[in-house]
């Protein structure tokens, strides 16, 4: 049997981006004890080769040029050198998904992540691994075998959302109702407000998607094209704030309450470590969380953390990359307008808001749409468009 090489390359880009999707999203539960150390470098390893290889055999098949592996040498050893191993990971999955078929890696990142969410949340449960529950805000939050409990709802916004742009026409009701008692799991357990919201929101206008067909309405795409700079917007307007803020100031006072003092904890690390083009060493953040023995690393005293996603990637990976990511995001939202590929710029949209509050977006488990950062326009026009095209 012949092998095309096009197949090739679709078994190596999926060989990386299943270990990347099943092991970085472990990273963040306590399964992570199992692997940590020497054996998690070699699975980052593994990644970034597999997906340099794949990069090979399309340069030496003449589907892409020279220029493009040399691009991914650039983009490799930038990111390495202002974020390491896991941000080179997934900036390399992200180059070379650039002539994949996008909407089938959303589609299969859908379903192995929310395999991945219930086998972790189950072993929790039966004890394989730890459970860790704390009582905050008069709330008793359980961690459901993660590190953190913002991390499951965070990974559940991921999988609605790349099922709803996956499927759009072919949205079923019974998976909706699935993910939605999935997603009242999860809150009950967890509280976590900010994902719950976005999920629910995604839910419904993927209601609205089945019976009224609302990511097809011109309209729609006539509002959306408002929303091209949003990222450039927001980025802005969260360093104008952040840096300028005073709880001497009324509205700041009152906003920042609100936001449960992220704008003063931000404005603290601005003024503690500043920013520089290719991000801040040694940060010296404390954040809420688990260590891998299951122990709470909070002390309250000390708390330090960045939460707003524009000035947390600036401050760790510098002016450069988050100049970069921003212009690269503007023009991703701007070919999904132009293409009319509604859903997908909704949900670009919603993570750029989002990212005023939390900064859970830079990585595949979290935010599986980074991949279209580098995808050409054409791929990614939704199927009734292209239906109707060809007509």
């Amino acid at each position: 049997m012949k092998i095309s090489i096009n197949s090739v390359m679709g078994m190596l880009y999926y060989l990386g981006l299943t270990v990347y999707l099943i092991f970085m999203t472990l990273t963040q539960t306590m399964f992570f004890n199992y692997f940590r150390g020497s054996a998690y470098v070699i699975i980052l390893i593994f990644i970034i080769g597999v997906s340099y290889f794949k990069e090979l055999v399309s340069v030496l098949s003449k589907n892409t040029g020279v220029v493009d592996l040399i691009y991914l040498i650039i983009i490799s050893a930038f990111t390495f050198f202002i974020g390491g191993n896991e941000l080179l990971c997934t900036t390399a999955l992200v180059y070379v998904s650039r002539d994949m078929e996008i909407k089938n890696i959303v589609k299969y990142t859908c379903f192995l992540l929310f395999v991945e969410l219930i086998i972790v949340i189950f072993s929790s449960k039966i004890g394989v691994i730890s459970s860790y529950t704390e009582m905050r805000g008069g709330l008793l939050r359980k961690y459901l075998g993660f590190r953190y409990f913002l991390y499951p709802s965070a990974i559940m916004f991921n999988i609605v959302a790349a099922y709803v742009y996956s499927y759009q026409k072919k949205i079923k009701l019974l998976t909706l109702f699935l993910f939605l008692i999935m997603t009242v799991y999860i809150y009950v357990n967890t509280y976590a407000k900010l994902s719950t919201i976005m999920i629910i929101f995604m839910l419904f206008l993927a209601m609205l998607e089945k019976y009224f067909k609302i990511f097809e309405q011109g309209y729609l795409n006539n509002l959306l094209r408002y929303f091209k700079y949003i990222y450039v917007f927001l980025g802005i307007l969260s360093i104008l704030i952040i840096g300028n803020y005073s709880s001497r100031i009324l509205w700041m006072d009152k906003l920042n309450y609100i936001l449960e003092d992220r704008l003063n904890l931000a404005n603290i690390s601005l003024n503690l470590f500043g920013v520089n083009l290719f991000g801040v060493k040694n940060l010296q953040w404390q954040g809420n969380g688990l260590s891998l023995s299951g122990i709470p690393i909070l002390n309250t005293m000390n708390y330090l953390y960045v939460d707003n996603f524009y000035i947390n990637i600036m401050q760790q990976y510098g002016i450069v990359f988050i100049v970069l990511l921003l212009i690269l995001l503007t023009v991703t939202i701007t070919k999904a307008v132009n293409v009319k590929s509604n859903c997908l710029v909704i949900i670009l949209v919603i993570f750029a808001f989002h990212g005023l509050i939390d900064n859970l977006m830079l990585t595949l488990y979290y935010n599986i749409f980074l991949i279209t950062l580098f995808a050409k326009a054409a791929s990614l026009q939704d199927e009734n468009k292209l239906t109707e095209e060809g007509k």
